[in-house]
């Protein structure tokens, strides 16, 4: 009984270590600082950091930090940060640049109105090399993205956010130092106001898996580096201001399978090598000024399920290929100058549009422009133009 009550004792003892770390008094008063700095008292939850009895610094005693909200200690280090609330306001204090043990930080404003979070993203944020995390979905960030971000090389998921609601104020380029982050698997900068282009050494990140730099001002082309992430699963550049073409060396991400670059002013014709892209699930790419045929290479895409290419100056015959895409579920393809008269493709469209083929305007071959659509005769095409 003894031998056993001496166990008990002794598993007490080290599970009580484990929780009750000991943090060095530096990194307490940094705690102290992002909590005082960040309106802690109005967090829900903001349990542990002033349970009683309380030290003479106000907060609970030295050992319990590893039980404070949104705290994870391991080894008596600082080891992740986790902070979302409602109530998140004030700023991020440099001094959160001295835990360098951090592997993860994420603070999420949660709100989606003109409240939260202000301030810049503090250059010191460059010291926590051993983040593999770091997620900042803040609503009221301002000034830009550090170029110091570029030595978290062992960063996994980057996520600088706000919503579609509120964007940030948060300006200027997506720093080239960006490329330096050669562990990086997922990319979210999303509903900022970031301008000029996106920086080819993107090309360097060859470990990313998703790439989201939708609702911006992003400008400029699509860099062809981008071919080189190999394994990329989804890219989403919509709402931006992107020009040039599409590259070509897109169609070496036979990996992909969601390809959103939609509300931009894109030009030139959808490139043939699309048609590599045999995983791909979601092809939207609305509302730019693509022009020239569809490629009958569309039909290779089996597996797509979503198609939006609304909204550009497309024309000519829609190939026949297209029946080949036996996954489709629905197709967009209005305001361009498509046409067919091929029966077995306005039957596939049929059950692919969005709306009622009927709603379809039918008219004369659009390359016969002495074709009158008097209800008999030739001509008795089709342009799908009304597919909303």
């Amino acid at each position: 009984m003894r031998y056993a009550a001496l166990l008990i004792l002794l598993f007490s003892f080290c599970s009580s270590n484990l929780v009750f770390a000991n943090i060095s008094s530096t990194e307490r008063q940094v705690l102290i600082l992002l909590y005082d700095s960040m309106n802690g008292d109005a967090w829900v939850p903001n349990t542990g950091w002033k349970k009683e009895p309380l030290d003479a610094d106000g907060f609970a005693m030295p050992g319990t930090e590893g039980e404070w909200y949104g705290v994870t200690v391991r080894s008596d280090k600082i080891v992740a940060l986790s902070f979302g609330s409602h109530s998140l306001r004030g700023i991020i204090p440099p001094e959160i640049g001295i835990l360098t043990d951090l592997e993860s930080l994420v603070i999420s404003s949660e709100a989606f109105g003109p409240s939260g979070m202000t301030g810049n993203i503090p250059p010191e944020i460059g010291n926590l090399i051993n983040l593999k995390i770091l997620e900042l979905e803040l609503t009221l960030l301002s000034g830009s993205i550090p170029p110091e971000i570029g030595s978290l090389t062992n960063l996994e998921r980057l996520v600088i956010s706000s919503n579609p609601f509120t964007y940030s104020n948060l300006i200027g380029n997506i720093p080239p130092e960006i490329g330096d982050l050669t562990k990086l698997e997922e990319l979210f900068l999303t509903y900022n106001n970031l301008s000029g282009p996106i920086p080819p050494e993107i090309g360097s990140l060859t470990n990313l898996r998703t790439c989201v730099l939708s609702g911006n001002h992003l400008s400029g082309p699509i860099p062809s580096e981008i071919g080189g992430i190999t394994k990329l699963e989804r890219i989403d550049f919509r709402g931006n201001q992107l020009t040039g073409i599409i590259p070509p060396e897109i169609g070496d991400l036979t990996n992909l399978r969601e390809f959103f670059i939609g509300v931009n002013q894109l030009s030139g014709n959808i490139p043939p090598e699309i048609g590599n892209l045999t995983n791909l699930r979601t092809l939207w790419l609305e509302s730019n000024s693509l022009s020239g045929n569809l490629p009958p290479e569309i039909g290779n895409l089996e597996q797509v399920a979503s198609v939006d290419l609304s909204r550009n100056q497309l024309s000519g015959d829609i190939p026949i290929e297209i029946i080949s895409m036996t996954n489709l579920e629905f197709i967009k393809l209005c305001e361009n100058s498509l046409y067919t008269d091929d029966p077995t493709i306005i039957d596939f469209l049929l059950l692919k549009a969005e709306e009622n083929w009927q709603d379809c305007q039918k008219q004369g071959d659009p390359s016969d422009s002495d074709d009158e659509n008097d209800g008999g005769g030739g001509g008795g095409g089709c342009f799908v133009s009304n597919l909303l």
